[in-house]
């Protein structure tokens, strides 16, 4: 495999026509085969149409003023009743994420009965066990088991929660057909879209897929990224105290959010393949068939784009980038750019006024900052060993103010 490290070279080869996603078609293909971020040309462009109003602003306001908050207070209740020996509550940070990412994953995919707490327990551990098969490329486990593991759960969601819900969907979207319901009785979720749209040539293995993908990448590669933004965001304030009220300020922790971003990429690498001989790219040649890693770390701390102390963790930068180049590469570019980004960053505000669409991991940054959580001086985070891609085992936290 060829290795790209600069900013620019891989910005170039990810708006190119001529290279491919080649993540999921390899170990993972049997769970995200055919979903929108392996395909190309119009059948992807015709896929990203489609899927376009779960992330437009009347969406996005839904999933993070209502779907988001009630599932933060109901986390935030959980911290309160497990304390520790000084009576101060606690959680750990993957959990907390999870379980308040699972409510709003199963909106924008379309889960019915993700309604009470054992439910979003038996989703959280779905989308766990996917998210390993869906990153099993990046796995020092024995691919095999982790993808048996990822069908199993894909299974578990099929018997427990999907397939009530495309019946549901399926009998909704007749109804509309029919006459017998307005536009405006419809959900706006993955299933129901792919109904409206193809209801009489509906391919069930297409948007089974279609839907694990979403609920992978809406969960768990949030869950992933959040600790590593905690932590920066923690070490800053600790060392630059005059200057810690700034994080009460959505901006300033929407900045703070993009920069942990940054340098802390989902993936050690975005993975494309060379759909032909291509020349002229930054001053690379590729044949065709080439797998291309563009490595994430290297671009991400490019001190032409980023400065000379590129890889330290300064929340001021994104204040003198562009929108995208504040979080560098992390949510990719160009045509496979992460349709969900506005879900995790927001979008910028409204000129009419509406409610302010931060992203839930500014708005989950702020909801712990605003109770007092910080590191677990007990028990300290722990790596995880079993993936080349940067990611946590573990993350305590206690909370010195009231969680409610």
């Amino acid at each position: 495999m060829r290795k790209l490290d600069d900013y620019r070279s891989i910005e170039l080869v990810l708006h190119s026509d001529d290279f491919q996603p080649a993540l999921h078609i390899r170990d993972s293909r049997p769970l995200l085969d055919g979903c929108v971020l392996t395909l190309t040309g119009k059948e992807h462009r015709e896929r990203r149409r489609l899927e376009r109003p779960l992330f437009e602003r009347k969406a996005l306001e839904f999933y993070e003023h209502q779907t988001l908050q009630n599932s933060l207070q109901i986390a935030f209740e959980q911290a309160e009743a497990q304390r520790d020996e000084a009576g101060r509550p606690r959680i750990d940070l993957l959990w907390l994420t999870r379980m308040t990412l699972v409510p709003v994953t199963a909106a924008v995919v379309g889960l019915d009965g993700v309604n009470d707490e054992a439910a979003v327990i038996h989703l959280e551990d779905i989308s766990r066990r996917l998210g390993e098969g869906a990153s099993v490329e990046w796995s020092t486990r024995n691919h095999q088991e982790v993808m048996e593991e990822a069908m199993e759960a894909k299974d578990d969601l099929l018997v427990n929660f999907y397939n009530a819900s495309l019946k549901r969907r399926r009998e909704l979207v007749a109804s509309w057909k029919q006459g017998d319901i307005g536009e405006d009785d419809l959900p706006t979720d993955l299933l129901t879209l792919a109904l409206r749209e193809h209801f009489d040539d509906f391919d069930e293995d297409l948007w089974l897929r279609e839907s694990l993908f979403f609920v992978v990448a809406s969960a768990n590669t949030t869950t992933h990224a959040t600790p590593h933004v905690f932590n920066e965001i923690i070490n800053w304030r600790d060392t630059h105290p005059q200057e810690s009220y700034l994080l009460e300020q959505e901006t300033f922790v929407r900045h703070a959010v993009d920069e942990a971003q940054r340098l802390h990429g989902p993936v050690p690498a975005l993975l494309r393949r060379a759909l032909k001989n291509t020349e002229a790219i930054a001053g690379h040649s590729f044949q065709a068939n080439d797998d291309i890693g563009c490595m994430l770390e290297s671009a991400n701390t490019d001190q032409e784009v980023y400065g000379a102390h590129s890889a330290v963790f300064d929340p001021y930068r994104p204040e003198t980038l562009g929108r995208r180049e504040a979080h560098g590469l992390s949510f990719g570019s160009g045509a496979h750019i992460c349709s969900g980004r506005p879900l995790a960053v927001g979008l910028p505000s409204s000129r009419n006024g509406g409610p302010e669409v931060i992203g839930v991991v500014p708005r989950l940054m702020s909801a712990l900052l605003s109770r007092g959580a910080q590191l677990d001086p007990k028990n300290p985070p722990t790596f995880r060993s079993d993936t080349e891609a940067e990611r946590y085992e573990s993350y305590p936290l206690i909370f010195e103010e009231q969680t409610k």
